[in-house]
């Protein structure tokens, strides 16, 4: 997928010329630009189609098989202390010392999507799983959201962008916020189907 970026804390910097972290930038780039509007189509007409009102399940599935076949550990703990444990206190996934997150869920979930990389990186009082240095977190644009006929309740990354500024001082930790672009060859549309909204891929050369 094409994609647009922002970097908080010089983090496009660290990432494209330190060593330590330039091996794994590298590879988890090029799994967001492989996930090509093919993929995208084989999987939603296989496993959404009838069940699912946008891209965002096949776009989070074909990352997370990606992912994991390079090495990424998905769904890791921040803490080990037991009493953080669950959803809530995980990284979508994390390898070596970067944290990544993507980010479909609701708008009210910006800020906390901003705080859990930032807690991975940063020294805390309770003991780590994993301790990370840098934070991407892969989001949708709003022409993504609109085109991949995404819930208007779901935050993009123009509202993360407008959180950076404010909570600058809390974020210690760099992090690059990705807005991926929507599909060049097709979008969503929505159908009702059994009384249920669903989306139906629809190339740009479709008359509806």
């Amino acid at each position: 997928m094409l994609f647009e970026s922002t970097s908080h804390r010089n983090a496009l910097e660290l990432l494209e010329n330190n060593p330590t972290y330039l091996t794994d930038w590298h590879n988890l780039k090029s799994v967001i630009e492989g996930v090509s509007d093919a993929k995208l189509i084989e999987y939603f007409n296989t496993h959404s189609a009838g069940k699912n009102k946008s891209l965002s399940v096949a776009i989070n599935k074909v990352l997370k098989d990606e992912l994991v076949i390079n090495g990424w550990r998905a769904e890791s703990p921040i803490f080990q202390d037991p009493n953080y444990e669950g959803d809530t206190w995980r990284l979508d996934f994390a390898k070596n010392k970067i944290a990544a997150e993507v980010a479909f869920n609701h708008g009210e979930a910006t800020s906390w999507n901003l705080i859990k990389p930032n807690l991975s990186g940063e020294l805390n009082h309770v003991t780590k799983a994993i301790q990370t240095e840098i934070g991407v977190i892969i989001t949708a644009t709003e022409n993504l959201k609109r085109a991949g006929g995404f819930d208007s309740a779901v935050g993009t990354y123009e509202k993360f962008l407008s959180y950076l500024k404010p909570m600058r001082q809390m974020l210690s930790v760099p992090m690059l916020i990705i807005g991926l672009k929507a599909p060049q060859s097709f979008h969503i549309t929505h159908r009702t189907l059994n009384n249920k909204k669903v989306g139906v891929i629809t190339p740009f050369d479709s008359i509806i």
